[in-house]
């Protein structure tokens, strides 16, 4: 798991930082402080990597991966969608493949 953020510190609950430290220094969790996303990459067959691109020097890395969950916040910022795509508990759903 690669967690992208865009700051050097979290302003979560104080046990939710504890967690994700945890699981850094297990390995579990690779952190890039400072980024952000700048691009998810893909081809027919779906998600191939993202570009995060580094907020202080503006330089970009491309991470291979299969998958991407994107989260910003506690509320999904999905008002302007309602009644377009299919929504779940005022998320959208993704599936794997072109649509």
């Amino acid at each position: 798991v690669t967690l992208v953020h865009r700051r050097d510190k979290f302003r979560a609950e104080p046990i939710l930082i504890d967690k994700v430290m945890e699981k850094v220094a297990e390995g579990k969790i690779v952190l890039k402080l400072h980024s952000q996303l700048d691009e998810v990459l893909g081809d027919g067959t779906g998600v191939t990597g993202i570009r995060i691109k580094n907020t202080q020097t503006g330089a970009t890395e491309e991470i291979t991966l299969k998958g991407c969950f994107i989260a910003i916040g506690h509320h999904p910022n999905t008002d302007i969608f309602q009644g377009q795509p299919e929504m779940k508990d005022k998320y959208i759903p993704t599936r794997p493949g072109p649509q």
